[in-house]
């Protein structure tokens, strides 16, 4: 028996939805279903709303879909379209291209596509993670910057969001999110599968990325440290402009990008971030990032670089641009080189014109050097620096027993050999595995000797245990220095978790198109993740021994949905309450018992006079997230 053959139509006639005392117009299409290979199943394609008395309220996804596609639609003939003919008849006389829009169009070609079968109107769904996220989100004023950002697409804003959740609550790759969107109660209200991810990528520009960078940088305090630092990231790709040979600090045979972070230590999260080509150095990249940030008002930030930044070019441009400067020097290297013989030791050894540290164990001494016309290419006239010098006397004896160790393997080494005839293949090998002895060979004879390389012992001895740091701008002794600079120690850690817990280590992108977006994305995340690694490392470390146990925590509680009555989230434990407790959090209403608030009351009241509370209010139960 042959069924009834489908009428074509069917796909386009829009239809009256109303699901919790909400009224849209919707068209139901068949499409395969991703569960059950060769079958297909029904979707709810939403266009707008509808009043009680059928007007029909266009949203973003009809008014951006191309005529030729809209016309095909097929409207209930009772209802009132005026409104949608006016909206339509607006842009026809403004002549605007509303498709141009790269935040409208994602809106409206990518808008919340729904499938609700019977069994999905009761759902039970982990709430807790995307919970504590976006509420850290709240707090740090993050969504408040991506509403500015993208003023016109909330929705935008939510999948932002959802995205840059989704790797530190399930450590996996976006080729799983929509499937663990099933499962997870998060911000988007779409299923982010790999196209819309795509396209959502392709929506942010590099306008948009300075737009947020400027929010949060406006956010720090005006005297704020700041900390730079770089890494790269490997890539199988060929089609990225910035793919490229060159030092890969993960030692993996492969091109990369050299990625560029700008931290805060004051308010310990990341407010900069940029991508250069891989086969760009740490040097050559300074006057583009000292740049961005003068554009994004950072003119008085203090900049803390490692040595890979050290330069004398850049130290000039830092000091020609007035902004104040850390940069851990090469001892090696003038001008620190030259400040390490004005150093004395007494009979035991020890420096007679250092000051001992019993905080760090090591002996401090502070020189000012203003460098002479002509001295440094480039350099203010009449500015100077401060050179920090630092020597660790347990470092000092090592490296020094460890010389002279080596002396003795050398001499015992060469002398067997000493006054005996050798070719200048064998003397050109053995020169390169001697280090403390010079050698000779006699032209005629191809005998060889040796002697003490008094140039190397003698840097040597004189390096040996040191340590030190550059600064300009800063107004603090040597101690101060070092205890500022250790700040970059938590830095370097979220680099650490940003490519290893994030994903960040490789390089997803194999086009240029939406690589922007996928970084901008990764930046939210990063943000999340570090106020995250901070509270626990300083409020929860004695209970969990690491940051993403405190995420496991969450995990347990559930957002529970329901057909006929309002939406219930499962009660908060003790150990969920004191994590709300140590990020300043209010858990939602009704989630706490009685015993738990009142232990909670006794904890803030115990608090020393001045301790912010620092609640906030919950959000819309309804929105979730």
């Amino acid at each position: 028996m042959v069924g009834r053959p489908k009428n074509p139509q069917t796909d386009f006639k829009v239809m009256l939805h109303v699901h919790r005392s909400y009224r849209y117009a919707a068209t139901v299409p068949y499409e395969p279903d991703p569960k059950n290979p060769g079958k297909m199943r029904r979707r709810y394609v939403f266009w707008g709303s509808v009043t009680d008395n059928l007007r029909f309220i266009p949203n973003e996804r009809y008014l951006f879909t191309p005529s030729k596609e809209r016309d095909r639609l097929i409207f209930p003939k009772e209802w009132d379209m005026s409104e949608a003919e006016q909206k339509l008849a607006q842009e026809s006389r403004t002549g605007e291209n509303l498709s141009d829009s790269h935040e409208k169009t994602y809106e409206a070609f990518e808008e919340a596509v729904e499938t609700v079968p019977a069994e999905e109107q009761f759902r039970n769904k982990f709430y807790g993670g995307p919970w504590l996220l976006w509420q850290i989100a709240r707090q740090r004023g993050l969504i408040d910057d991506l509403k500015a950002v993208f003023p016109h697409s909330s929705t935008m804003q939510r999948d932002i969001l959802t995205l840059a959740m989704y790797p530190i609550l399930s450590g996996k790759n976006y080729n799983h999110t929509a499937r663990w969107q099933r499962y997870t109660k998060v911000p988007s209200t779409r299923s982010l599968d790999p196209s819309v991810i795509t396209r959502l990528s392709q929506a942010i520009s590099d306008d948009d990325r300075m737009n947020l960078l400027k929010r949060r940088i406006a956010r720090q305090d005006a005297s704020a440290v700041v900390a730079c630092d770089s890494t790269t990231r490997s890539a199988y790709g060929k089609h990225l402009a910035d793919i490229r040979w060159g030092n890969n600090k993960d030692n993996k045979e492969l091109p990369n990008t050299l990625e560029v972070v700008v931290y805060s230590v004051s308010s310990f999260e990341p407010i900069y971030y940029r991508s250069f080509g891989g086969n760009e150095n740490d040097q050559r990249t300074l006057r583009t990032i000292v740049s961005d940030l003068e554009a994004l008002g950072c003119k008085d930030l203090v900049v803390i670089f490692d040595r890979g930044y050290e330069s004398e070019e850049n130290m000039a441009e830092m000091a020609r641009r007035h902004m104040p400067f850390l940069v851990c020097g090469k001892t090696g290297q003038k001008p620190v080189s030259s400040f390490l013989s004005c150093i004395t030791y007494n009979s035991a050894g020890l420096p007679e014109n250092m000051e001992y540290s019993e905080k760090e164990d090591v002996w401090c001494a502070q020189f000012d050097y203003k460098p002479e016309a002509g001295e440094i290419a480039g350099w203010p006239e009449g500015d100077s620096l401060k050179i920090n010098l630092f020597l660790d006397m347990k470092e000092r004896i090592s490296e020094l027993t460890e010389m002279l160790a080596d002396i003795k393997k050398e001499v015992a080494k060469l002398e067997p050999l000493k006054g005996k005839p050798v070719t200048g293949d064998e003397f050109d090998h053995l020169k390169k595995t001697v280090h403390w002895h010079k050698l000779t060979r006699n032209s005629e004879s191809g005998e060889i000797d040796y002697e003490l390389n008094k140039n190397s012992v003698g840097k040597t001895t004189l390096s040996a245990g040191f340590f030190s740091s550059v600064a300009h701008g800063i107004n603090a002794d040597a101690q101060g220095m070092m205890d500022l600079y250790a700040t970059r120690d938590v830095q370097e850690k979220y680099f650490e978790e940003m490519k290893d817990q994030l994903g960040f280590s490789m390089q997803r992108n194999s086009t240029e198109d939406g690589k922007i977006g996928r970084l901008f994305i990764l930046f939210i995340g990063l943000i999340l993740h570090t106020w995250i690694r901070h509270i626990w490392s300083t409020k929860l470390r004695e209970r969990y021994s690491c940051s993403h146990n405190v995420i496991d925590e969450m995990t347990s509680i559930r957002y529970i949905e329901y057909p006929d009555k309002e939406d219930h989230i499962t009660a908060f434990t003790t150990p969920q309450a004191e994590i709300c407790e140590a990020f300043s959090l209010t858990p939602p209403e009704g989630t706490l018992s009685k015993h738990q608030k009142e232990v909670i009351a006794r904890k803030k009241a115990g608090r020393k006079p001045g301790r912010p509370k620092g609640s906030i209010s919950n959000f819309p139960v309804q929105n979730a997230c």
